[in-house]
């Protein structure tokens, strides 16, 4: 090999590595180090780009651009139909319904089904204003020249491989620009573009907004139909929970069917390993476990919401208290203590529940004591406290032996004679006002038989305090 040859080697590897020929070449280190960072060697860049790119030639090749796509009358539409259609509708309704006589009942245009359905049309037009936007937004984007997120070496490299047109992907057409600006005609978009981002945020949108509309409809059936009565108020909230779920759940798949489709491969997200599987049901097994008891209590009828409950029975520990709200992961209780808790209803499962409010039967049970020495009255004064505690209780006493209707002499303590009080009555629930006043009428007409037959009821005197349980 002689020298001539070998002192030319270096200059040719030196053109081919300047001029992009030799593919064994590698990047400059400068690009190197910007793709491996986040924020380091980026934030620069993207202002000057940005302001290299706010150019008169660029200026004025966007406002060209715009100008095919952009036109006054569109805005017009959207803003005249969008905004002012539910205004005209509702002075076309007063108009019309002027003509008639002052003795008939006109019903207010927005509670008629008429405004319902101009309203959500209305709506649907207002949401077109932001996917116009939208539309703009991508067409300012699609210049090759106007990427401000492009560094110094990506610039370089599109600088050498643009054309003299610019693609825009616009509602699957693929539109071209030449130079001027001007449209040229369409071809057939490969498999392989770009998603549509224009027509996914539109479809991604309006899916959200009829889950929204679906729900108002649900809710707005449920009041007419099962609301009108205190009794189903419950099997109303039941049924709005589950069609919110299965509602939120069509809308979800929707999307994500979308997103799919446009190539985004969202159904990779869900593809965990065994390990982070693992994980995953470790981490929600609680959350799982409260909603699952949550869906049991709501489908169980043992409570809804405004319910007087008490929980527990026995010795164990009870609480009662008016249920504010009954949700897929806890219950809201509100005490007479005007205190509100919140239980996970993972922990109310399996606790012995009786619902108050549900319950049309009462009970009032009082332990009286007298002394010994009035121990020959006490069989008139029994007679007589039960006739003036039926007497004071008509109608609701319970008096057919279905139920205990007891005054009688119960029992010899060391000091005392007890005396039993067990009455029961129908259409008093055991909670609010009534059940008070009833109470109250029975130990009324105690006191009175009492003082008819000239008695007094045993006292017991302990350490200096006055207690009539202590059994002495």
């Amino acid at each position: 090999m002689s020298s001539s040859d070998t002192g030319d080697c270096p200059s040719s590897v030196g053109d081919d590595f300047l001029i992009g020929n030799n593919s064994n070449t590698s990047p400059p280190p400068s690009a190197l180090l910007a793709s491996s960072t986040t924020l380091a060697g980026r934030i620069w860049p993207l202002f000057r780009n940005l302001m290299e790119s706010f150019h008169p030639e660029e200026l004025q090749r966007l406002t060209r651009r715009l100008y095919h796509v952009f036109f006054i009358q569109d805005l017009l539409a959207i803003l005249i139909l969008g905004w002012g259609l539910v205004p005209f509708w509702t002075l076309m309704y007063r108009v019309l319904y002027s003509r008639q006589t002052s003795e008939t009942t006109i019903k207010p245009f927005r509670q008629t089904r008429l405004y319902v359905v101009i309203y959500h049309f209305a709506q649907a037009i207002q949401l077109s204003l932001l996917v116009y936007l939208v539309d703009l937004c991508l067409v300012v984007c699609c210049m090759d020249e106007f990427d401000v997120f492009l560094t110094n070496d990506d610039a370089a490299t599109t600088d050498n491989n643009t054309t003299t047109t610019a693609r825009c992907t616009v509602e699957d057409d693929t539109v071209e620009f030449d130079s001027d600006g001007n449209p040229v005609p369409t071809v057939p978009p490969s498999s392989s573009s770009t998603p549509d981002y224009s027509w996914l945020f539109a479809k991604i949108l309006y899916t959200v907004w009829l889950a929204k509309v679906a729900a108002r409809f649900k809710h707005f059936c449920l009041v007419q139909y099962l609301g009108q009565k205190k009794k189903k108020d419950g099997l109303a909230l039941l049924i709005d929970h589950l069609l919110n779920a299965m509602i939120g759940g069509i809308a979800a798949m929707v999307i994500i069917d979308i997103l799919e489709l446009s190539g985004l491969g969202i159904r990779s997200a869900f593809a965990l390993g065994s390990a982070g599987t693992l994980a995953l049901t470790l981490g929600t097994q609680t959350l799982v476990q409260h909603m699952v008891s949550g869906f049991t209590m709501t489908t169980s009828n043992r409570f809804y919401v405004g319910d007087f409950v008490k929980f527990g029975h026995g010795s164990g520990t009870t609480f009662t208290g008016t249920v504010l709200s009954l949700g897929w992961l806890e219950t809201q209780i509100r005490g007479s203590d005007e205190l509100i808790h919140t239980v996970p209803n993972a922990k109310l499962e399996g606790i012995a529940v009786s619902n108050l409010s549900r319950n049309d039967r009462c009970q009032v049970k009082q332990t009286l004591r007298f002394h010994y020495e009035d121990v020959h009255k006490l069989p008139a004064l029994l007679k007589t406290m039960k006739n003036n505690i039926i007497e004071a209780t008509t109608p609701h006493i319970v008096t057919d032996g279905s139920r205990p209707c007891r005054v009688v002499w119960s029992d010899y303590t060391e000091r005392f004679l007890e005396v039993m009080v067990d009455v029961h009555f129908e259409g008093i629930k055991p909670i609010g006002p009534k059940f008070w006043d009833n109470k109250q009428k029975v130990l009324m007409a105690i006191q009175k038989s009492v003082d008819q037959h000239d008695m007094k009821m045993a006292v017991w005197k302990c350490g200096g305090c006055c207690c009539n349980n202590c059994g002495k």
